[in-house]
């Protein structure tokens, strides 16, 4: 439906006139900005962590160069666990997350004013508390486990 009312741009000239516009959006900046923290902070805490526990734990079991992979079975407890036990690292980044995005749907006198992502991320455990960041977030948990 919404192929019909959208058309992508034909040529060069209406492909650059359309990034042109995009970037001139009174929001794009500070949106690109508050997604790089967001990515750069999951990025260097979360992803590396996950990538540094499953190294760690299945280290020896790497193929050879050119062989087959037979240990891949071994492969799948260990993952589990590395990835129940790194589950937790990403949750105080996403809360902030959703609590920076979430305040700028409140009335204005219940606003926190949070200027960006790590203003939030840095804010929140002096003002909410640090339970804040961890409150009811089975549902994150389990995403992240699996």
């Amino acid at each position: 439906m919404l192929l019909r009312k959208y058309e992508p741009p034909a040529n060069a000239k209406q492909f650059f006139t359309f990034t042109k516009e995009v970037l001139k959006m009174e929001n794009y900046t500070r949106s690109l900005k508050n997604r790089t923290q967001y990515a750069s902070c999951i990025g260097l805490f979360d992803v590396s962590s996950k990538i540094a526990a499953w190294r760690w734990i299945n280290g020896g079991w790497q193929k050879a160069f050119g062989g087959f992979e037979f240990n891949h079975v071994r492969k799948i407890l260990p993952s589990v666990f590395i990835s129940f036990l790194t589950a937790p690292i990403s949750i105080p980044f996403e809360m902030a997350r959703l609590t920076y995005y979430a305040d700028k749907t409140y009335p204005k006198e219940l606003q926190r004013g949070y200027s960006s992502y790590f203003n939030a991320l840095h804010r929140i455990p002096f003002e909410e508390g640090p339970y804040w960041l961890f409150k009811n977030t089975l549902p994150i948990f389990m995403k992240n486990f699996f």
